[in-house]
């Protein structure tokens, strides 16, 4: 759905777009700097799945509700994140 979107901005970060001015060819470059949204909107744009709702924690729901303390390895990075999207495997990742 957003696959668009992101190919997008992935080539205005790395083409850019170039404008003219006073005959001075400049090219100009951007980066997303912040998404924000509800709950229902975010888990729809990250691909998270019902059951994996949470932005920061590579758990379950059911999971999540009992911890009580912060468990450094369930932490979602930028490394683990590309690793659940390669494997493509929602039962384990929460991620589609």
């Amino acid at each position: 759905m957003f696959s668009f979107l992101i190919n997008e901005l992935k080539d205005l970060q790395t083409n850019g777009i170039t404008i003219q001015v006073d005959l001075v060819e400049i090219a100009i470059f951007f980066a997303l700097g912040l998404v924000l949204g509800d709950n229902l909107g975010l888990n729809l744009i990250l691909g998270f799945v019902a059951n994996y709702c949470c932005l920061i924690y590579r758990c379950s729901k059911h999971d999540l509700h009992k911890m009580v303390r912060e468990v450094d390895t369930l932490i979602r990075n930028e490394n683990n994140y590309e690793t659940d999207i390669i494997l493509n495997c929602v039962s384990n990742s929460g991620l589609n």
